[in-house]
């Protein structure tokens, strides 16, 4: 047993907690736990469990553990303010100093003891760890590589209070004076920390938007702790000054114009000016919020992405929120001017496309169908692909991008032209590669049409001059400006590169974040394509990685079975990395802690 983590074992029976083995990088009990929920386990118990490093290990909530309960907080934004709640209910200056706070793979779980007994229950963002629970504590690995590490600078004992109540916590209705809402995807993206370019644009947008839910202080204190996942973090006072631009600034319903304003363009022709109040009225008010913040993204969004979207979708991508009345109003002049249609009883939009003769199907079209691709670990037998398609692969750095797009290249030989392009490493490693996939090896030796391999020396964002609108067309990887607009401008060069095919397929491969669901990109990707991969290493061995490959998006199937539910384990091969199966697809749950 290691020192870690035979501190850690002493320190929890020191406080008469009952532990449990956990598998490695999982949340699965290594046993059957349910005596345990009865009685601690024993010395020799204990030294059977814990004789490696490799356990995870797990304390047992409720009486076992003299009424332990563990508030499960899933995010930063919501264990920041339940720590100013307690604080606040209890009296105490900080709670840090008063009991264990743990941070978990992605969030924290705080220590409490009852004189009531706690039952475990869930609330949004929120679970009660009580009686017949358990929660994996330090020095686990959380499945996405991280550590569950204590955040005290000296570990105090558990705190005791009476019941839930006494930190503000209803049983029945959950939290008080809590945020109850699920975060917009933008905002769990940006929580990450974000590279230089983007960091004061993105704490002000952060700041922004917790300025709705959270008293300023809080969002401060929250931001900073955000700003220590940043490359490079901003310094502490760029940080405080955002956050009061933001709450000065922030412009909502009750924003008052004065008078000057009708000097806008905006305003030419409006005679609903009241001269007496010096202010413009509320009709005009609406005018200008419509036109000046939300119309133009409104519509290029909707324009550039034809397929139906929830209201919630399009208010988040465009920094608005779906009940903010300005973009009701907005939907219903839209809607009014037949611009948008609105579809499933008002839950999604629809941009209209006024010129139906772009759409109409001409005679001598029925050709256009399903291509018999092939594709890498046998996913094939549950996806199909038609022609004029979009593939995108998202995967973890050196989880096996490039040899699944070689695998992919070799599967595809004669079926249609490949043009296989790159960027990132040299033509010499790049003909090295082809050594484990010998019929794409002899294609690209005879200089044949059916195979090349092309060095992408352009710059970045131009990689659509030499795409064959007929082909097989892959991207790997493509490339991005260090730019804070660079989400747009791959958004634009997908869709550039969609434009130019006609029977043929693209195939880009984007980096991500390990322990994320999505690449680069993220939603603004996976709207855009018809097939969503994301390769995902779970395991890295000296010769070798082990990882798992998920069908995170699929539009056309091949069989009866949903692929948006499928995954694959792969690992690579020792000598250059070709991708081999450790597993056929089966069903994965993804959202998991």
């Amino acid at each position: 047993m290691g020192n870690l983590l035979y501190e850690c074992v002493q320190f929890y029976r020191e406080q008469g907690l009952s532990i449990i083995p956990i598998l490695c990088r999982r949340k699965d009990p290594a046993i059957k736990w349910l005596e345990y929920q009865n009685r601690h386990p024993s010395e020799a118990e204990i030294e059977q469990w814990f004789n490696n490093d490799t356990s995870n290990i797990a304390v047992v909530t409720g009486a076992i553990s003299s009424n332990l309960c563990v508030l499960d907080c899933d995010d930063e934004e919501k264990y920041i303010a339940l720590k100013g709640i307690i604080e606040n209910k209890l009296g105490l200056d900080n709670l840090l100093s008063h009991t264990p706070v743990v941070k978990t793979g992605k969030g924290y779980h705080v220590y409490f003891r009852t004189k009531e007994l706690v039952r475990s229950q869930k609330f949004p963002r929120l679970d009660i760890k009580g009686e017949r629970g358990y929660v994996i504590a330090p020095p686990s690995i959380h499945p996405n590589g991280k550590e569950y590490k204590f955040i005290n600078q000296n570990i105090p004992s558990i705190i005791v209070i009476h019941s839930l109540e006494d930190i503000g916590i209803n049983r029945e209705q959950g939290p008080q004076d809590l945020i109850h809402h699920t975060q917009p995807n933008w905002v769990t993206e940006a929580l990450q920390g974000v590279t230089e370019g983007v960091r004061n644009e993105t704490c002000f947008k952060l700041a922004g938007y917790f300025k709705n839910h959270l008293p300023k202080d809080i969002t401060t204190q929250l931001l900073i702790n955000w700003n220590n996942n940043n490359q490079p973090p901003l310094s502490p006072k760029e940080v405080v000054t955002a956050v009061d631009s933001a709450y000065t600034y922030a412009v909502n319903s009750s924003t008052k114009l004065k008078l000057n304003n009708n000097k806008r363009k905006d305003f030419l022709g409006e005679k609903e000016i009241s001269f007496k109040s010096g202010q413009v009225s509320g009709q005009v008010v609406d005018k200008f919020r419509e036109y000046g913040e939300l119309a133009k993204p409104f519509d290029e969004f909707l324009k550039e992405n034809p397929e139906p979207h929830t209201k919630k979708e399009v208010a988040e991508f465009i920094g608005a929120t779906y009940s903010d009345p300005s973009f009701i109003k907005l939907i219903q002049r839209r809607a009014r001017d037949g611009d948008v249609r609105i579809l499933y009883g008002g839950d999604k939009i629809q941009w209209v496309n006024k010129d139906w003769r772009r759409s109409r199907v001409h005679p001598g079209t029925e050709h256009r169908c399903l291509l018999s691709l092939s594709l890498p670990l046998g996913a094939d037998k549950y996806i199909a692909l038609p022609e004029h398609s979009q593939i995108v692969v998202a995967g973890d750095s050196g989880s096996g991008k490039t040899h699944w797009s070689y695998a992919l290249a070799e599967l595809n030989l004669g079926k249609l032209p490949v043009r296989h392009f790159f960027n990132e490493m040299g033509s010499g490693k790049a003909e090295m590669l082809l050594d484990d996939f010998p019929e794409l090896h002899k294609a690209f030796n005879a200089n044949s049409d059916d195979y090349a391999l092309v060095n992408l020396d352009v710059e970045p964002l131009d990689v659509g001059a030499s795409l064959d609108p007929n082909g097989l067309n892959i991207y790997d990887w493509l490339p991005l400006p260090t730019s804070k607009e660079w989400f747009l401008l791959l958004q634009r060069e997908l869709m550039t590169l969609s434009q130019k095919l006609d029977k043929g397929v693209i195939v880009v491969m984007l980096q991500k974040k390990r322990g994320k669901s999505l690449g680069y990109g993220s939603d603004i990707t996976r709207m855009q394509c018809e097939l969503y991969l994301t390769l995902n290493i779970e395991r890295d061995v000296a010769s070798h990685k082990e990882g798992r490959i998920d069908i995170v998006k699929c539009r056309d199937w091949s069989s009866k079975t949903n692929p948006e539910v499928l995954s694959c384990r792969y690992r690579t091969a020792p000598k250059f990395g070709k991708l081999v199966a450790n597993s056929d697809w089966f069903e994965f749950e993804r959202n998991t802690q």
